[in-house]
C-alpha cells in the first residue's frame, strides 16, 4: 500500500463508518435475533418449572437468560453508539478499556468468518491522544480489513496492544492458514460486489491513516514472515496515574 497520506473529507469518514455499521449489522443480525428467541423459549420454561417448585432448573435458566441478555446488550450498545454522529469526546484513558468495549462485535464478527481471535492488551491503564469513537473506527477498519484478507479460507485475526518505545502500539494481524499465504489481501475480481468490498476496505486504510495522522501517530502494513499481514497503528502515550 502506498505510504503517502491523501485528504478524507468529514462526508468520507461518515461514509466509512456508515458503510463499516451497516456490514455488522448484517453480519449481527441472526446473533442478535438468535438469542432473543432463546431468552423467549426460557423465559417460559422458567415460569413453567416455577410453578412446579423446580428451583434448581429455574435458577440454571435465569443463569442463562442473564447471559443472553447481557450479550445482547453489549452488541447493541456498541452498534447504537457507532450510529450516533461522531463528535468530539474525551480522550481514550486507557487503551484495554477501549478495546474491550468492542470486543463483542469484534468476536461476533471472527466466529461468523470461522477464524479464530487472539486477543492481547496491556494489561495497565494507559491512555493515548486520539478520541475514542475515533479509536473505534480505526480498530473497526483494521478488523475488517484483515479479515477481507483471511476471506474463505480461514485462519486466526490477531490484536494485540502494547507500550513499546515510548508510545503505544496497536496491531491487527491475518495470520493465514498455511505458510504461503500472499503478504497482501487478493479479493477476486471481475464483480460488481468484489469491487465495492475493495474500495470499501481501501476507504478504511485512508480513514486510519487519516485519524492516526491527526494525532501526530503513524500507520503501516507491512508482511508477517510466514503469510499474513499485520496492520500497525502507534503513537505517543501516557500513564494514568
Amino acid at each position: 500500500m502506498a505510504s503517502e497520506t491523501r485528504h478524507i473529507s468529514p462526508l468520507e469518514v461518515q461514509a466509512n463508518r456508515f458503510a463499516l455499521v451497516s456490514r455488522l449489522a448484517d453480519d449481527l443480525a441472526h446473533e442478535i435475533k438468535n438469542p432473543l428467541h432463546a431468552i423467549v423459549i426460557n423465559l417460559e420454561l422458567l415460569k413453567r418449572r416455577a410453578q412446579g417448585g423446580d428451583m434448581a432448573t429455574v435458577l440454571e435458566r435465569a443463569e442463562f437468560v442473564g447471559g443472553e441478555v447481557t450479550r445482547v446488550n453489549a452488541m447493541l450498545d456498541q452498534l447504537l453508539q457507532l450510529l450516533r454522529p461522531m463528535r468530539q469526546t474525551d480522550l481514550v484513558r486507557d487503551i484495554d478499556h477501549a478495546v474491550d468495549e468492542l470486543l463483542p462485535l469484534v468476536q461476533q464478527q471472527a466466529r461468523l468468518a470461522r477464524v479464530e481471535l487472539v486477543y492481547q492488551g496491556i494489561g495497565a491503564p494507559v491512555a493515548a491522544p486520539i478520541r475514542r469513537d475515533a479509536l473505534k473506527l480505526v480498530l473497526l477498519n483494521l478488523v475488517a480489513d484483515a479479515l477481507g484478507a483471511l476471506g474463505a479460507a480461514g485462519g486466526r485475526l490477531e490484536l494485540v496492544a502494547a507500550s513499546i518505545d515510548g508510545g503505544v502500539q496497536i496491531a491487527v494481524a491475518d495470520a493465514p492458514v498455511g505458510a504461503s499465504a500472499p503478504a497482501e489481501p487478493a479479493p477476486a475480481r471481475g464483480t460488481p460486489a468484489a469491487g465495492d468490498r475493495d474500495r470499501e476496505l481501501e476507504l478504511g486504510r485512508s480513514v486510519v491513516r487519516s485519524l492516526i495522522d491527526d494525532v501526530g501517530g503513524a500507520f503501516s502494513i507491512e508482511p508477517v514472515h510466514g503469510g499474513g499481514t499485520r496492520r500497525v497503528v502507534h503513537f505517543g502515550r501516557t500513564t494514568v496515574a
